[in-house]
């Protein structure tokens, strides 16, 4: 197995054995004033990934009450931008938060107005090389940035200076219908089949699926339909509700969703694939398959925007790279059938 490289600072993980003495699991660590926290992966599983949870942990665990109480500095100067109504009232606050915290460990106790491009930059760096995804690099860059707009309103002195990254666009992967309606037979009703039901027919993401209120839901009347928060400039849209769907809301809130935690939904998602006999991938994946499913039977990329809540049409247009326009067919068969004949 390769050798596992952990981000500076943080313990490298270990590899735990069972009883007969076998590799079983990889454990990381990460210290944080004086006290050890532990979680446990899969062996096999990505660097970067291990990375990510001890930055994350770090992040969460640490605390910054000696920054924050000496005036002046970075660290207090996040306090004051995190307490300003207009970030605490953000749907995505918890982000927010984590993505400017990850700024404190690099400039806690500097004075802001000593932050200049070539610190930035090598934070920036710092971060690529540990395997960092690029989107969560330009979410931090993002909330830099805007803490100087918002509390000093102008932008930072470095900006010109620093470049973002580029924002990944993947393929999406879908799985056929046929494989999510075998693998959700697989599982017993609970919070994380509720959730898969809701992501496979309504096409939410978690975070949306948190965001959603119980007014927000309607299972009765001849339009059931519920109501979706993509909370990107506070923009809503209405999706309609299938049977799936309708039974797939009941379900959460049977299992009180509402208040509960949403955390285990992609392991119980994974262990029910390898039980329907499937090779086990994330959960968000039903998002994608919603997608292409809608634009396969419409054929219409501005419907599968609205509903999915879509800003930039740019970004539906990832489904058009995996799903063929439903038109396409009849018109390579007019174009190219039988009827012409073969030269």
């Amino acid at each position: 197995m390769a050798k596992v490289e952990s981000f500076r600072g943080f313990p490298k993980p270990v590899i735990k054995k069972n009883t007969k003495g076998e590799p079983r699991a990889l454990m990381a660590y990460v210290k944080v004033n004086g006290k050890q926290w532990a979680k446990e992966f899969p062996l096999g599983t990505r660097a970067s990934v291990i990375i990510a949870w001890q930055e994350e942990e770090f992040e969460r665990r640490q605390t910054t009450a000696d920054v924050v109480a000496m005036p002046g500095t970075f660290g207090g100067d996040v306090q004051k931008y995190l307490d300003l109504d207009v970030i605490t009232d953000m749907p995505s606050f918890k982000a927010r938060k984590s993505d400017i915290n990850a700024w404190v460990r690099e400039f806690g106790n500097t004075r802001r107005d000593e932050i200049k491009a070539p610190a930035v930059n090598k934070a920036m760096a710092k971060w690529k090389a540990a395997g960092i995804a690029s989107n969560t690099r330009r979410h931090r860059l993002t909330a830099l940035n805007d803490l100087w707009l918002k509390l000093d309103k102008r932008e930072a002195s470095w900006t010109d200076e620093v470049k973002a990254p580029q924002k990944t666009r993947s393929i999406p992967q879908a799985h056929p219908y046929d494989v999510i309606i075998t693998t959700l037979n697989h599982m017993e009703p609970s919070l994380a089949k509720a959730c898969a039901l809701i992501m496979a027919f309504c096409g939410f993401r978690p975070v949306e699926i948190r965001r959603t209120q119980k007014w927000m839901v309607t299972l009765g009347g001849d339009r059931p339909q519920v109501i979706r928060n993509t909370a990107k400039g506070g923009h809503l849209s209405a999706v309609s509700l299938v049977p799936e769907a309708i039974l797939g809301w009941q379900m959460f809130d049977a299992h009180g969703g509402w208040e509960a935690s949403l955390a285990d939904i992609n392991r119980d998602w994974k262990a029910a694939m390898g039980r329907a006999g499937f090779t086990p991938v994330k959960i968000y994946t039903l998002v994608h398959s919603f997608c292409t499913q809608l634009y396969a039977s419409t054929g219409d990329l501005q419907m599968v925007q609205m509903t999915r809540g879509h800003a930039d049409i740019r970004t539906t247009l990832v489904y058009t790279q995996i799903v063929a326009d439903p038109r396409l067919a009849p018109a390579m068969k007019k174009a190219f059938g039988a009827d012409h004949g073969r030269r």
